[in-house]
């Protein structure tokens, strides 16, 4: 029985040692994720002030506005759905931002009444997934939450690619937002490295798709390098 003991003791104490390292690694992942996320969602603060300042949107869509606010709605649902506080806590910030954005945008801009169309079809359409998702048997509600917010996401990470044909007429990556892509970059590598380690395939791949977009778009600033770089 003691010889057991010995035996058993050691091998108890090292796996709550990896359990310990494996949770500081968790957690420390966590905070940089969330603090390069404040950075990415409160990056297009400048353009909003700026169109906000002058009274029209000029040359900037109202589309990765209108699509970070439902990647955000999205994404605080499927936090609440897997039970993930912390997906939680960081979705209910960046929901509250890209509102925030988006109100600001739509009451300069010219197509307002189309956002606001677009936003009731959006929300009832997320109206109808969330209930129906709570009906759908074992884990289907999940992979359908779960399909449809990478989808969006994925966009999201997308949405700078419709400059890119103008960047190739014009051999410039001056259309393009520098910063913007940068900390998406960042962004999504941090949370494909959070996706891992907590094993769950719905972070993990449009993390990667996003990340492999923004090193294409960082890519363009060093084969067409431009006469300046926008912040935003």
């Amino acid at each position: 029985g003691s010889m057991a003991s010995a035996a058993f003791w050691p091998e108890q104490i090292r796996d709550l040692d990896r359990n310990l390292h494996g949770d500081i690694v968790v957690f420390a992942v966590q905070n940089v994720a969330c603090a390069i996320t404040i950075v990415t969602v409160v990056s297009p603060f400048p353009v909003v002030r700026k169109v906000t300042k002058r009274r029209s949107t000029g040359e900037y869509s109202f589309l990765p506005y209108l699509l970070n606010f439902f990647s955000s709605l999205l994404a605080l649902g499927y936090g609440v759905f897997v039970h993930n506080r912390f997906l939680i806590m960081i979705n209910t910030f960046c929901l509250t931002l890209t509102t925030t954005f988006l109100v600001l945008f739509m009451r300069v801009c010219p197509l307002r009444r189309l956002i606001r169309v677009l936003v009731v079809v959006g929300m009832a359409s997320l109206g109808f997934i969330y209930h129906y998702v709570t009906i759908l048997p074992g884990r289907q509600g999940h992979l359908l939450l779960g399909a449809i917010q990478n989808f969006v996401t994925i966009c999201c990470y997308a949405s700078p690619l419709a400059t890119v044909r103008m960047v190739f007429k014009s051999r410039s990556a001056d259309s393009l937002p520098f910063l913007l892509v940068f900390m998406s970059c960042i962004n999504g590598m941090c949370w494909l490295l959070y996706g891992l380690l907590i094993q769950d395939t719905f972070v993990q791949f449009p993390s990667l798709v996003g990340t492999s977009l923004s090193f294409f778009q960082l890519s363009l600033f060093a084969m067409f390098p431009g006469s300046k770089i926008m912040i935003i």
